[in-house]
């Protein structure tokens, strides 16, 4: 508890400081820009994760941290919480590097954590459906289960474009 408290006041600190010189945040701002800022933090955040997920599949970083993920060879929601220390703090370094390059709206941060976890469940949910209109939705988890299965590709996040722009596509078998 003692550990805890003070690795808690410790980061609090750091953060007050970090938000001083660095990190910025706005308060209200018009719909328009809430908007944009919430479609700029998703693109950011498919950015950032394919970045950390593909440094993640590093020879070193995947049999240090990451095949705790990957032990979960089906998927399910449940595996979103299955990770290691380090991956938890590289995948969370999404919003502190994003305000440090722009002035967010608190509210356009809020928004953030909920999107990812909702999309990370997505993912791991190995959802599969014919319906028109839905599918890019149970492809993006169809593409993850693959990633699964098979970890040698398909990095991305919820969309497929970065894994075909860099040849990452794991094709159907």
């Amino acid at each position: 508890v003692v550990t805890m408290g003070g690795v808690g006041l410790l980061a609090g600190r750091t953060f007050r400081v970090l938000r001083a010189v660095v990190l910025h945040v706005t308060g209200a701002v018009s719909l328009g820009r809430w908007l944009l800022e919430i479609l700029v933090l998703y693109v950011w955040n498919e950015i950032h994760f394919y970045a950390a997920h593909r440094l993640l599949h590093l020879k070193k970083l995947m049999h240090w941290a990451h095949i705790e993920h990957h032990r979960s060879v089906v998927v399910t929601p449940f595996a979103v919480y299955r990770f290691h220390w380090f991956e938890a703090i590289l995948l969370g370094l999404v919003m502190p590097l994003a305000m440090a390059l722009h002035n967010f709206s608190i509210w356009s941060l809020f928004i953030l954590p909920p999107l990812s976890l909702a999309w990370n469940v997505l993912g791991h949910s190995n959802w599969q459906t014919k319906q028109r209109g839905l599918g890019w939705l149970a492809q993006a988890s169809q593409r993850h289960a693959q990633h699964h299965a098979k970890p040698i590709g398909n990095f991305g996040f919820s969309l497929p474009h970065l894994d075909r722009w860099f040849g990452t596509v794991i094709t159907p078998q």
